[in-house]
This record gives structure tokens, C-alpha cells and sequence, in this order.
């Protein structure tokens, strides 16, 4: 559910992110990203190129390097929303967990749409 706190931390993360990516990369915030199967709206995405780069089609799974969820009630949801990341072959699903203020760290999906690690950072 989009509320101030979820709305803020999706503007704060790409406050804090976009300074730090490097040249060729930006963010997208709760816009489309098409993967094989689905065609999701991540409230972050770190993408490849410039936002003119997609004007005429929406990024893939092949183009991205992140993806943040941020959670204020949905955690159980958005940890199964990390399957249609990992199928699609994104390298890391982060959720901005919210409801136990950590941040879960998903990494190096495998062909059976799972994410072998993932570290909780509170």
C-alpha cells in the first residue's frame, strides 16, 4: 500500500542511490520492468543507460542491475514477488522492510527462480 512512509523511503532510496551509481546507470522508481513472465512495477530499479534509452520500450530483467521493494505491510508478498526477479535473472532483490526495519539483501538467482543468498541487515 502507497502511504507517506512507504512514498518517503521510495524517495529517499533514490536520493541516496542515485548519487552513487556510476556513469550508465540510473534509477527508476514504480515504473514498469518487463521480465519472460511478468511485468512488474518495483518501487526502485537500477537500470542500465538513461531514462531516453526508453522511450519506445520498457527495461528487461537484462538491463538491471538492482531491484527495491519497499515493504510497510507486505513483506510476506514482496519475499514471493522475489521469484519473478530471480527467474528473470536479476542479480539482487533487496525489500526495505519496514514492519521489522531491516533491509533483506537477495543474491546470484539460480534457474529455478530462487536467490541462493541473502543477508538481513537491521
Amino acid at each position: 500500500t502507497k502511504n507517506p512512509l512507504h512514498d518517503s523511503r521510495v524517495d529517499l532510496l533514490d536520493e541516496l542511490l542515485s548519487p552513487m551509481l556510476p556513469k550508465g546507470w540510473y534509477c527508476r522508481t514504480q515504473n514498469f520492468l518487463l521480465t519472460p513472465d511478468s511485468c512488474p512495477e518495483p518501487d526502485v530499479a537500477v537500470v542500465r543507460g538513461r531514462s531516453m534509452d526508453y522511450e519506445v520500450r520498457h527495461p528487461t530483467a537484462a538491463d538491471c542491475a538492482l531491484v527495491i521493494k519497499v515493504a510497510v505491510s507486505s513483506v510476506d508478498l514482496d519475499r514471493r514477488k522475489g521469484g519473478i526477479y530471480a527467474r528473470a535473472g536479476v542479480p539482487e532483490y533487496w525489500i526495505a522492510n519496514l514492519e521489522d526495519w531491516q533491509l533483506e539483501c537477495w543474491c546470484r538467482p539460480d534457474a529455478d527462480g530462487k536467490y541462493r543468498e541473502s543477508t538481513i541487515l537491521k
